[in-house]
């Protein structure tokens, strides 16, 4: 599963997840670690005096986690009859970037976009930085 976070900034940022540029196939990784991911980021932006759509986008390169991790499960007498402890492949660290976009309208306000590089460890799962539905 990709977790995709994006800053908004006074306008919608969007982004899509467009390549990997250094596969991280979960099958086949014993480990979790740190994985480069390109994404396009779209910066629309409508000028209040015309209305018009100004566009701004562009590729850019950041640092995700992927892998799995150590996790266990056994059984207990009393409820709830298990004892679990779920480890999961999540940051350890956000480092934020500001990155500038090269194909912009030249009357957009504001090219850039914050993107975050990810350094990754594995420990239980916040709802804080990661989607914990099954863990």
């Amino acid at each position: 599963m990709i977790s995709f976070h994006c800053l908004l900034v006074a306008v919608l940022v969007l982004c899509v997840p467009m390549k990997t540029v250094i596969g991280c196939n979960p099958g086949n990784v014993l480990s979790c670690l740190e994985t480069e991911y390109t994404y396009t980021i779209n910066k629309p932006y409508q000028d209040p005096d015309t209305g018009e759509e100004l566009h701004c986008y562009d590729e850019v390169t950041v640092y995700a986690c992927c892998g799995r991790c150590q996790s266990y499960e056994y059984g207990e007498i009393g409820t709830p009859f298990k004892i679990s402890e779920h480890y999961v492949c999540t940051y350890k660290t956000k480092t934020p970037r500001t990155v500038t976009l090269t194909h912009c309208h030249p009357d957009h306000p504001d090219p850039t976009a914050e993107v975050f590089d990810a350094t990754c460890e594995c420990r239980k799962c916040s709802s804080d930085d990661t989607s914990c539905e099954n863990s």
